[in-house]
């Protein structure tokens, strides 16, 4: 997508700007329903409170650790084109909030029993601890492979002079990032209830997403590693979902 892959004007980097814009502007479109629900209501309901916070910790700590998603190859190898632009500025603030806005638009639709929805919360930590932990691992073993917080890792030599991390979180699947990505697109879709599919869009588009994702990254690193890969899938035997795929 786009022309240039990493256009820039002196210090400015239009692909780093693009995307931090679009992930701001998501997180004030859902802080926004909340204060018109709380406006017209005087109250705000648990579930639409419990949805803002689930995205704003995700694009707290994915603006944050920005590297983490800087580093990796789909980031680094796409342009920076209109498709690229309008996804960040239209997709994530209007697209990624459609649970916020349902919840703001059919506040009786939403979760109110308190065990549930502590429920959901965790599921949702287990997701974003999921999400930055591989990818603080990946991030720094790709730096220092020798680094003394990594040397509990077992990982397999490539012909290349690379190791592939085969324990940790990445000898649970073989993309736990995407895993705690996944979990967490559900974790934001439960408080809307379960009366309308609208607000279970985005897991959908996301796993649809993931997969195809996966199955191209598992040609591409067969083709770049060789017998090292084979090695990893065997000693880590699922793509993205323990026991299914």
């Amino acid at each position: 997508m786009g022309r240039e892959l990493n256009p820039r004007c002196s210090s400015f980097d239009v692909k780093q700007v693009v995307f931090r814009s679009g992930m701001i502007a998501w997180m004030m479109v859902d802080w926004m329903y909340l204060a018109a629900q709380f406006k017209a209501d005087q109250k705000v309901q648990p579930a639409l409170a419990l949805v803002v916070l689930f995205h704003t910790l995700y694009v707290v700590m994915t603006v944050k650790n920005e590297q983490f998603w800087f580093s990796t190859a789909d980031f680094r190898n796409e342009g920076i084109g209109f498709l690229s632009v309008w996804a960040c500025l239209s997709l994530f603030p209007f697209i990624f909030s459609l649970q916020a806005r349902f919840l703001y638009l059919y506040p009786k639709e939403g979760m109110t029993n308190p065990y549930t929805l502590a429920a959901v919360f965790i599921l949702n930590a287990v997701g974003l601890v999921f999400y930055i932990g591989s990818n603080w691992q990946k991030n720094e073993f790709r730096k220092n492979p020798y680094n003394p917080d990594l040397s509990h890792l077992s990982s397999i030599p490539t012909a290349a002079g690379k190791r592939i991390i085969c324990s940790g979180w990445w000898g649970i699947v073989r993309r736990p990032n995407y895993l705690g990505d996944l979990i967490m697109a559900v974790a934001w879709s439960l408080p809307c209830g379960c009366s309308y599919a609208l607000p279970y869009f985005y897991p959908v588009y996301l796993i649809s997403l993931l997969v195809t994702k996966v199955i191209a990254d598992e040609k591409s690193c067969h083709q770049r590693y060789g017998d090292a890969w084979v090695k990893y899938t065997e000693a880590v035997p699922y793509k993205l979902i323990p026991y299914v795929f």
